[in-house]
């Protein structure tokens, strides 16, 4: 990554004590005000020119590309978020979304697939900077922006805990016993907001001991107990069941997930046609 940067010393010299100045005078000249921001401006500005070649570039390989070139530099980035910002296989949705990825490379065996976890802003904000050709986005999320295929999964709030927690017994969780915990929830805004509306009243009287943005990391939180984090079902795949076990909402809490891309916008070669493949397949491959 290119990134434009002020000597630490000269940082010194364009931003001294408040106490040298007069009141009423001016701290920073406009020659030092330049210093500053220009470098700023020039960093913003390389990151969309690569941005740009990169996705001129692979427009201009044609289809047939397709299956001769590397993703690297023919679908540039599939990003994928799973719960406000997580790995991939995080969501049921991303195994069903994975086997039209592996349909889609048996089609075309040399294509690779880049897949890297982020926050929603940071995948939207991505998108609309034209950095990322396509994002796997978890409901709700604003998508007035972009084109988008909704996937035939259901997603499942679930609490996360210790096996010997005293709540492990019961078969779902109520939002009465989860008022009485202490809780670890979802950073996003909107996700937030489903909670809240899910958890009435109590939402406002509830202990919380961290918002998160990864399940992984908060996971050995509650590992150590005794702490519950509200997740989506299947977003610990890996989980050791001898430390955190999973149990759904009651009344149960639903969600869905949305294949999105920019609106209005070109999109390369490869990242084309697998939007092609993935709204001709949503319905013929088995979740």
């Amino acid at each position: 990554m290119i990134t434009g940067f002020l000597p630490v010393k000269t940082l010194s010299r364009l931003i001294e004590p408040a106490e040298r100045y007069d009141r009423g005078t001016r701290p920073f000249s406009n020659q030092a005000l330049k210093a500053m921001i220009i470098p700023l401006l020039i960093e913003q500005l390389l990151q969309m020119v690569v941005g740009m070649m990169d996705t001129v570039m692979v427009s201009h390989a044609g289809e047939a590309a397709v299956s001769g070139v590397s993703l690297d530099t023919m679908f540039y980035t599939i990003f994928i978020y799973l719960f406000t910002a997580i790995g991939a296989g995080e969501l049921a949705s991303f195994e069903y979304l994975g086997s039209l990825m592996k349909a889609f490379r048996a089609a075309h065996p040399r294509v690779r697939y880049d897949v890297i976890s982020g926050a929603a802003d940071e995948i939207t904000d991505g998108m609309d900077r034209g950095l990322i050709d396509i994002s796997l986005l978890l409901e709700p999320v604003n998508i007035s922006k972009y084109e988008f295929i909704r996937l035939p999964v259901t997603e499942h709030w679930a609490c996360a805990m210790r096996p010997d927690d005293p709540l492990a017994e019961k078969a779902a969780i109520t939002a009465g016993e989860l008022a009485q915990r202490e809780l670890i929830l979802p950073r996003r805004m909107s996700v937030q907001s489903e909670l809240a509306h899910w958890f009435g009243r109590k939402w406002s009287k509830l202990n919380v001991f961290c918002a998160q943005s990864l399940t992984t990391n908060c996971s050995m939180i509650v590992s150590q107990g005794p702490q519950i984090s509200l997740i989506i079902e299947g977003s610990l795949p890996d989980r050791d069941r001898s430390k955190i076990i999973t149990k759904r909402l009651e009344p149960d809490l639903q969600a869905s997930s949305v294949v999105c891309w920019k609106r209005d916008a070109p999109a390369p070669a490869a990242a084309a046609a697998f939007i092609d493949f993935l709204g001709g397949q949503t319905e013929s491959i088995p979740r």
